[in-house]
C-alpha cells in the first residue's frame, strides 16, 4: 500500500480506498448522529445566511457592516432582507429558516457532546 493524498491509503493494485478514514467518518455518524446533524444545520445556516447577504449585495445593500455592531447588528441584516424581500420579489423562507438551523444546530452539538 502507498500512501495518498491526505495520508489516505490505497492499494496500488487494486486501486481501492482503505477505509481507515472512512470507518473514523462511520464511526462518529453512527455513535454521536446528533453532534453531525448539528454540525450539518449550523453550515447550513451559515449557508442561508449569506445566500441573503449576497442577494442584498446584490441589490446594492451593504450588510457586511452589520456584523460589526455586535450581536445585535446580526439580526439587521435578516430584518432588511424580510423588508426588502417584497419589493424584491424574493422568497421569504432564507432569512426565517437560517436562525431556525442554527439554534437547532447549536442544541444537536450540545446534546451530542453530552451524549459522549
Amino acid at each position: 500500500m502507498a500512501p495518498g493524498p491526505l495520508n489516505i491509503a490505497y492499494d496500488l493494485s487494486t486501486g481501492i480506498l482503505m477505509p481507515n478514514r472512512l470507518q473514523a467518518v462511520s464511526y462518529m455518524i453512527h455513535h454521536d448522529p446528533a453532534a453531525v446533524a448539528g454540525w450539518i444545520l449550523i453550515g447550513g445556516s451559515a449557508v442561508l445566511h449569506f445566500h441573503t447577504q449576497l442577494k442584498m449585495l446584490r441589490a446594492g445593500h451593504l450588510t457586511s457592516v452589520d456584523f460589526l455592531k455586535g450581536p445585535w447588528g446580526r439580526r439587521a441584516t435578516p430584518a432588511r432582507y424580510l423588508k426588502l424581500s417584497g419589493n424584491e420579489g424574493w422568497s421569504r423562507w432564507p432569512a426565517y429558516l437560517s436562525p431556525l438551523c442554527l439554534l437547532v444546530g447549536f442544541t444537536l452539538v450540545i446534546l451530542g457532546l453530552f451524549r459522549l
